[in-house]
């Protein structure tokens, strides 16, 4: 039934019925159906200063990828792998923050990242991250459009 009714006219009437004088396939109500999948039911949410996952669903079956351009995020409460652009420069790499939610409360992850660019690397000593008590994990790692960030439960 979504996909029946995805692609609409611009307008509505006041009844409800699409205007079928207006613009066909009006490219703004699949947008709002990715961004409300993004935003939403994955919970990606990609921001200047930081990267948040945090899934609608809190189910410990609960699995996803969102691979969108050069976003990709694969998610399970056993591995989280991330890559996002950084910047307007493609090979700008960058420390930027992170929190994921949904994961195994008070369990390890280990944290990797690999990248084609030397600066995908994790600085000395923050190659362990420890989710809190309901499933948060925090941790600081590089990103940019080489690089894949990945948090795998120790």
């Amino acid at each position: 039934a979504l996909l029946e009714s995805t692609w609409l006219h611009e307008r509505f009437s006041c009844d409800g019925t699409q205007q079928l004088n207006r613009t066909a396939m009006y490219f703004e109500y699949p947008s709002i159906v990715a961004m409300y999948l993004s935003n939403i039911k994955y919970g990606v949410d990609i921001q200047i200063d930081g990267v948040t996952i945090s899934p609608f669903s809190t189910d410990p079956s609960n699995k996803f990828v969102w691979d969108m351009g050069t976003v990709h995020v694969a998610f399970s409460q056993q591995e989280v792998s991330v890559s996002v652009p950084r910047g307007v420069d493609e090979n700008a790499v960058r420390v930027t923050p992170f929190e994921i939610s949904s994961l195994l409360p008070n369990t390890t992850y280990q944290l990797s990242v690999q990248g084609e660019s030397a600066d995908c690397a994790l600085e000395a000593g923050t190659a362990k991250a420890t989710a809190d008590a309901s499933g948060v994990l925090t941790f600081a790692a590089p990103v940019g459009y080489r690089c894949t960030v990945t948090a795998t439960k120790a």
